[in-house]
């Protein structure tokens, strides 16, 4: 799940002009794209994607879902991609090095 903040003023002038039909307007989606959900005639939903302005400040964190809550015993402080990916990381590091202590390391 991605979340995105964005400053009042800015959120005022993003809202001002929304099209015909406009239900929402939506914030880093999974594309990474910002836009307003719109009802179609049909009474379908589409997603018409925006850039925008130049110096509006959108502050996105990806959350996950089915994250593991613990690791080694200890809890994981939040499911944020950049924490999780730190924990990923640093195990793959403790297992190369590991093996490098086990087999010694390979040139290339």
């Amino acid at each position: 799940m991605m979340t995105g903040r964005i400053h009042q003023e800015e959120w005022a002038r993003l809202k001002a002009n929304p099209p015909p039909g406009a239900r929402g307007f939506f914030l880093g989606d999974n594309l990474g794209g910002s836009g307003w959900e719109v009802q179609m005639p049909d009474g379908s939903v589409e997603r018409f994607y925006v850039d925008l302005p130049e110096g509006v400040a959108v502050f996105i964190q990806v959350q996950l879902g089915d994250a593991p809550t613990m690791h080694q015993g200890s809890p994981i402080p939040d499911s944020s991609v950049e924490t999780l990916g730190r924990f990923y990381f640093n195990a793959l590091e403790r297992i190369v090095d590991e093996a490098e202590l086990q087999f010694g390391r390979r040139e290339h």
